[in-house]
């Protein structure tokens, strides 16, 4: 019998995936109760299956690794399962032949019928933006009479954001923003009177909760007249973060609010998104991802998606993360110059193997140590709802930045910190101690510079470049070439594009990639039907 000041985590999933009740006791390791590792949906994977269900001996797609498991699974080695050939989508720069049947498999699985699901909207999707606090205040006396068209022409991005991307996904989406509000000014004694209750300035004047942790309230102050309530716009839900951003090596903090938010404010959601200002989402692209996603996984998976940093594995025949790395070395990895023995990195130390015993069965951190653990960068990733439940319950950002790991194996380029209170890392450190696999889609373009300048690092269209004209965009980004000429290296139907660090080329490149969908979007209706002929013998 657990006691009560233990915390239960009790997880049922039943009803067609994989059929097992889990307690995991997060102050210590608690037996399995129950395991059931049998398949009862026919045409799906359970992407994150528990460890005792996973063999790795009989051919299965971890045991097919070169070196070591990994955390991550190749959307294209879920896709050709036995569902609606209209919902498939790819994250391959071209369309490829599909299989018979999907690649990846957790174990053997029968295929049987096509899974008739209906198919996600965004009224399933819970979107969440961090954004600066100044940006949703009523900053200018004249914005009054500005549409949002102008606000983002004098550099408002969350406007941009609106007129753009979200127009497009609609008025059945939601959308959660996140403002910084420790540095603003309270205008109504209602401000005032609710932030003494529960806040106080520190030595930097910044309000931070009394209790010290970060946290998210109603927002107060002063709101844009530009963001009013319209019915054609997503809804648009306004909140205040409560705490002192001390740079990127604590930007865990705000991002473990930020989902914290987003699980209480937007709940019953099946996937949940964040995404940063300086990104733009292709929503039609998105939707076709997560359909397909969600077609081949059994109901309540646990998953998070984005795409990876790096593209090697980072355990196995070296550490090819460098300035990211938190994963084991490997065997006969040479000593430091004079001779010192080089220092152990986040996951080879006590601390960590602790948290980890604490938050795994014993098969699970069994198999958890032969795993490369890879993460989503940010700008544009997100979760099942599952997922989210599983990072919620069990506190794990906060738990992970309290590991210690100094010296030159954990401290890299966000100065005195350790890279996993970075939130990218963070969360991605955190999946992996939740069992939770994380599918990786190269469309979500990360990091990918499209300008010539390394000094801009930003994705841009140069004004020679007609946005409007395809054949000018088709040869703006070299689609007419071969892979392995073309530059950059864009999807056919991209997802999201970060970072767009100048406001002045967003919508620019909104509307060019607008402009290339439209010219890809032939390619991509010929792909289904060749799937759909091919398919015709066995329906």
């Amino acid at each position: 019998m657990l006691s009560g000041r233990e915390q239960v985590l009790v997880e049922a999933r039943r009803g067609g995936g994989w059929d097992h009740v889990r307690l995991t006791n997060t102050k210590r390791r608690a037996p399995v109760a129950q395991q059931m590792c049998t398949s009862s949906s026919p045409g799906v994977s359970d992407i994150s299956p528990p460890a005792e269900c996973v063999n790795r001996s009989s051919g299965t797609y971890e045991a097919k690794r070169k070196y070591h498991g990994s955390n991550l699974i190749d959307f294209e080695d879920l896709i050709g399962a036995d569902m609606d050939p209209a919902a498939l989508f790819t994250c391959a720069r071209q369309y490829p032949a599909v299989p018979a049947r999907a690649r990846y498999t957790a174990t053997t699985q029968p295929i049987g019928a096509i899974r008739q699901l209906p198919a996600l909207s965004f009224s399933h999707i819970g979107i969440g933006m961090p954004v600066a606090g100044t940006w949703v205040t009523g900053k200018m006396n004249a914005e009054g009479s500005m549409d949002m068209r102008q606000r983002c022409a004098a550099g408002e991005r969350l406007a941009c954001a609106r007129i753009t991307w979200m127009a497009a996904a609609g008025p059945t989406a939601d959308v959660l923003v996140l403002a910084d509000c420790s540095k603003l000014r309270c205008t109504t004694r209602e401000c005032e009177l609710e932030r003494k209750i529960s806040y106080i300035p520190n030595r930097q004047n910044i309000w931070v909760p009394k209790n010290g942790r970060a946290a998210y309230g109603p927002y107060l102050f002063d709101r844009a007249s530009w963001l009013g309530a319209d019915a054609k716009l997503p809804s648009l839900h306004l909140r205040c973060y409560w705490g002192a951003y001390a740079g990127l090596g604590l930007s865990y903090r705000k991002t473990a609010t930020l989902f914290h938010a987003l699980s209480e404010q937007l709940a019953r959601k099946h996937i949940y998104i964040k995404v940063d200002a300086d990104a733009i989402v292709r929503p039609d692209n998105l939707l076709r991802f997560l359909d397909a996603l969600h077609r081949t996984t059994v109901p309540n998976s646990a998953f998070y998606f984005g795409s990876t940093f790096g593209t090697f594995a980072c355990t196995g025949i070296g550490d090819q993360c460098r300035a990211f790395t938190f994963n084991k070395g490997f065997r006969g990895m040479k000593t430091a110059i004079g001779g010192k023995k080089p220092k152990n990195r986040l996951r080879e130390s006590a601390q960590w193997n602790a948290l980890q015993r604490e938050m795994l069965t014993p098969a699970g951190d069994r198999l958890a140590n032969q795993t490369a653990v890879r993460y989503a960068l940010g700008g544009v990733y997100g979760m099942s709802g599952t997922a989210l439940a599983r990072l919620i319950q069990s506190n794990c950002q906060h738990r992970v930045a309290r590991l210690s790991c100094g010296g030159s194996a954990c401290v890299r380029s966000v100065g005195i910190m350790g890279i996993h209170t970075h939130e990218d890392a963070s969360v991605g450190l955190c999946m992996h101690l939740n069992g939770v696999r994380m599918v990786q889609c190269g469309c979500f373009h990360m990091m990918n510079f499209v300008d010539p300048s390394p000094a801009r690092r930003s994705w841009s269209i140069p004004p020679r470049v007609d946005v409007g004209s395809a054949n000018s965009v088709k040869a703006f980004f070299k689609d007419d070439r071969p892979d392995n000429s073309r530059a950059p290296q864009l999807c056919q139907h991209p997802i999201a594009v970060h970072p767009i660090k100048y406001v002045a080329d967003y919508m620019r490149v909104w509307q060019g990639l607008a402009t290339r969908d439209a010219l890809h979007d032939d390619a991509l209706h010929s792909w289904q039907q060749s799937v759909l002929a091919s398919r015709a013998p066995q329906l």
